[in-house]
């Protein structure tokens, strides 16, 4: 697959800053696209988001709109309708398959992915201005001024996670299409895609200094210590947040029936009692400079402003649960050869079937035939614990462990 950069059309985008890029499969007649990305990457006023993706075109078979001869689209979204061989990564691949799946109208999908790059003060020392008369001039100015550190692009690449899934969806249904599916499915592929920056040897193919040189051995080195410091309190952290969404979320309506939102003292009750019968929370941890419990280390959420309560209800243990997962796959199948091109494909086929089917059997694919016995789709809680673990030792001081 390719990455095309492309000039947006009058009206395209909402500010000059976006880039747009189309993907495209060069294997395919004239190297045909099979989505759209769009990429607003840097801080401007009064933008507030720190990293996130957004679909905007679905993938979905439109044989039946085109069928009846409805019209599709307005002035831009017509340029997302295509006609496309072998529509569907899992259609038969017989001849009389392919034959029926010619030429079928199509609408490709589209997303954006939206960051909030810190921009270098000596080169935009009033900020990102509202437009530019020279576009070209000031976004290489741009790309060629942006810095970012690990964490950045940590994110950015658990954003890029979301986005190749949603742009690689080749579902009939534009419900059932990338990202549209089960939470704690449709972030594995985030957080599989952050180990190409926290693996020294992915990290040493693209990333570079302002001055165009890839790091250093020694600094690869160093890197590779500190990569996953703190990381232990960081998964506590998460565990306890999950805890807490969970009690949130089975909490009792009050005997009338009114929302216990009106209630906060016993929402907070609740949720603190909840997280008193777990034992392990009670405990002091150990090798850690404090008296106190594990919650009395990495804090309670903030209920009024933790916001996964609305969009991940009940489902914030996704998180945990995905990066245990992706560390077990990425140490089984992506650690030896993350470019591989069989592994890549067994990655885009997964990517074609959208949220299909959100469940460990997708996921389970990924891997080699004699790994699978590794994951059972019907026992999630039998993943192998033993590679994420092995990640937060790899920053702990020497001799110490989980």
């Amino acid at each position: 697959l390719e990455l095309h950069r492309e000039i947006p059309l009058e009206g395209e985008v909402w500010h000059f800053s976006v880039l747009k890029y189309s993907v495209r499969d060069p294997s395919r007649k004239e190297g045909q696209a099979l989505g759209t990305l769009y990429l607003d990457l840097f801080s401007r006023f009064p933008k507030n988001i720190p990293s996130a993706q957004f679909t905007l075109v679905c993938s979905k078979d439109l044989s039946y709109e085109r069928e009846r001869e409805w019209p599709v689209g307005g002035s831009l979204g017509k340029m997302h309708v295509i006609n496309i061989e072998g529509f569907s990564e899992t259609a038969p691949s017989t001849q009389e398959g392919e034959a029926n799946q010619q030429k079928r109208p199509w609408q490709m999908p589209a997303t954006a992915l939206v960051s909030d790059f810190y921009l270098d003060p000596s080169a935009f020392p009033q900020g990102l201005p509202e437009d530019s008369r020279d576009r070209e001039k000031t976004l290489g100015e741009l790309l060629r001024t942006t810095r970012l550190n690990v964490s950045s692009a940590k994110t950015f690449f658990h954003e890029l996670g979301h986005v190749t899934h949603s742009l690689l969806s080749r579902t009939n249904l534009q419900h059932l299409a990338g990202t549209r599916g089960a939470i704690d499915f449709v972030e594995f592929p985030s957080h599989l895609f952050e180990h190409f920056v926290t693996d020294p040897g992915c990290l040493k193919m693209f990333a570079r200094d302002a001055q165009g040189n890839p790091p250093s051995e020694d600094l690869l080195g160093r890197f590779s210590k500190g990569r996953h410091l703190f990381g232990h309190l960081e998964a506590m952290q998460q565990v306890v947040y999950a805890l807490a969404d969970q009690a949130f979320y089975s909490i009792e309506l009050s005997a009338d029936g009114q929302s216990v939102q009106l209630e906060p003292g016993r929402l907070q009750k609740h949720i603190e009692e909840s997280l008193g019968r777990e034992a392990v929370l009670g405990e002091t941890p150990r090798g850690v400079p404090s008296q106190g419990t594990v919650v009395d280390l990495v804090g309670l959420p903030a209920m009024t402003s933790f916001d996964h309560l609305v969009h991940y209800g009940g489902s914030y243990y996704c998180y945990i649960f995905c990066r245990i997962l992706a560390a077990h796959v990425w140490k089984e199948e992506f650690s030896r050869d993350p470019w591989g091109r069989e592994v890549g494909q067994r990655l885009r086929q997964m990517f074609a079937q959208g949220s299909l089917e959100s469940s460990l059997r997708v996921v389970r694919q990924l891997l080699e035939d004699e790994k699978q016995l590794s994951l059972n789709h019907d026992m999630p809680e039998e993943i192998p614990l033993q590679p994420f673990l092995s990640e937060l030792e790899s920053s702990l001081p020497q001799g110490e462990e989980m």
